[in-house]
């Protein structure tokens, strides 16, 4: 035994050699809860499941951390079927104690064979739908239900029970006994399956009692009379004439005739029973399904004949550019019912503000709305070629995706990421900047900020790059002109010289 504070070994003493408290009180409740385990483990072992849990429940309220107690409580639930609560009890008690527990070998083992506790899980949620339709009044739809489970699960013991208060409910006692028998067989002391025994018994002597004592049999003491002076007792014989055996074998056929005869008699309202009950269930299912049908034909049909009333009025608008041409085809190809071609062409269209015509907007308008659905077959083309390294035609359909379906961020990023791995920058800076604004909450909001403070990092050293390349290029160039210059001003200077020697010429003209 441990502290119940510092978690040390205990001697005999009441209190605690390493923190020094009192625990007198502790080993009392402590040896308290081990009685109560002690008395659930000898129940357990003689099948008295349900006595085993009230003692097991009753050694944890007294102390919680008895770890023993919780593990075997554990395994009676498994053993009843109950393997959620028994799974519940094991993370409780590994949980207490991590290290050398027993609780955690029952979970590896529990989840080590992954098929058979999917088929647990899928009986318990088969329990509770036929549970569901018990209490609805579809009786017949929970047997059936009830029935598959049992025949998986055996040990299943809420199932049995249920199945074997339906049978009660309709009289078929002796099935009803099958089933209590298999739960007192894995849980002999289980209250629920002897109150219901009792049920039968005195459903069976209320019956005898109230029968018509008319059809009551009467014995051989009751018919005979009493013998008179004069009557003489003549002995039965017991002398057989010898046949030939043919008397017996029309016997035994006769007998099998009516075996067989009887055998269909019984088991053709059972069966008729429960074709009827399947038969009304896949009825509703058909009708439920036909309806939903009908009212997406409907819808169809609808939205074909506004589809078909807009392009007519576009067409009589008429219209040549690139866009109005590529909405037309997306139109006719809706008609025709190549709804994944039709979305193509609506891709086409880059700027849909450039449709300035009502019908053509409004047509572009619908056809949009239908065209999410297809745009995830585009967008699942482009990823293919992304994988394979096919980046343009990859980045063709993730743009037509983006443009079939704008509110999905996926395509916005897978479009910026193809861009980017085909060294197209603009565009890639384009769309993961479409990301930021478009879809700022997403998850592929943080790579598109850090490409882009990239790309804006690296642009603008080439900026500087190109600036210094441009002023190193100026300060050459004006190195080069230097020397003219310089001759020019020689030429300039010589210019007033020359000037001077013209008032000279002109005095010695006035002189001559």
């Amino acid at each position: 035994m441990r502290c119940n504070r510092c978690g040390a070994l205990l001697n005999e003493s009441d209190i605690c050699p390493n923190c020094g408290a009192d625990v007198h009180i502790y080993k009392r409740i402590a040896r308290a809860s081990n009685a109560y385990y002690n008395l659930g483990l000898a129940k357990a072992q003689v099948r008295n499941l349900t006595g085993a849990v009230e003692s097991l429940r009753t050694a944890l309220t007294i102390d919680k951390r008895n770890i023993q107690a919780r593990n075997l409580l554990g395994l009676v639930y498994t053993e009843r079927g109950d393997i959620v609560e028994g799974l519940s009890q094991w993370v409780i008690s590994r949980s207490i104690m991590p290290t050398d527990n027993l609780a955690s070998r029952y979970i590896q083992e529990a989840q080590k064979d992954k098929e058979a506790f999917d088929s647990v899980t899928e009986a318990i949620s088969q329990y509770n739908l036929a549970l569901r339709n018990a209490r609805q009044g579809n009786t017949d739809m929970a047997m059936i239900q009830l029935k598959k489970v049992t025949a998986a699960h055996p040990n299943l013991l809420k199932a049995q029970q249920l199945l074997a208060l339906l049978y009660i409910q309709n009289g078929e006692y002796n099935r009803a006994r099958r089933c209590l028998n298999t739960v007192l067989h894995v849980d002999r002391s289980n209250t629920l399956a002897q109150r219901y025994l009792q049920e039968i018994r005195d459903r069976l002597r209320e019956k005898r009692k109230n029968s018509p004592s008319g059809f009551r049999p009467h014995t051989e003491d009751e018919t005979r009379q009493p013998l008179s002076g004069n009557d003489v007792i003549i002995p039965h014989s017991t002398f057989r004439m010898p046949g030939n055996g043919a008397a017996t074998a029309v016997h035994i056929l006769i007998g099998a005739g009516l075996g067989v005869l009887l055998f269909f008699l019984l088991l053709t309202p059972s069966i008729r029973r429960n074709a009827y009950a399947q038969g009304q269930s896949g009825n509703a299912e058909l009708t439920s399904q036909i309806a939903s049908q009908d009212a997406q034909i409907t819808s169809l049909q609808s939205q074909l004949e506004e589809v078909q009333r807009q392009y007519t009025s576009l067409q009589t608008a008429g219209g040549d550019t690139q866009n109005t041409q590529s909405l037309i085809a997306s139109a006719q190809n809706y008609l025709a019912g190549r709804l994944l071609e039709s979305a193509e062409n609506l891709a086409d269209i880059e700027d849909p503000t450039t449709l300035t015509q009502t019908e053509a907007a409004a047509l572009y308008q619908m056809l949009s709305g239908n065209m999410t659905s297809y745009a995830s077959e585009i967008f699942d083309s482009g990823k293919t070629a992304l994988d394979a390294g096919n980046y343009q035609p990859a980045i063709l359909a993730f743009v037509r995706a983006v443009h079939a379906d704008s509110t999905n961020a996926e395509y916005v990023y897978y479009a910026a990421r193809a861009c980017a791995a085909a060294n197209d920058t603009t565009n890639a800076a384009k769309y993961y900047q479409m990301v930021l604004d478009r879809f700022p909450a997403s998850e592929y909001a943080s790579e598109a900020r850090s490409y882009l403070t990239g790309a804006n990092a690296a642009q603008a050293q080439t900026t500087t790059a190109q600036a210094s390349t441009s002023a190193a290029a100026q300060t050459t160039a004006a190195a080069e002109t230097a020397p003219q210059t310089t001759a020019a001003q020689q030429t300039t200077e010589a210019a007033p010289e020359t000037t001077a020697a013209e008032p000279e010429t002109t005095a010695a003209s006035e002189e001559t």
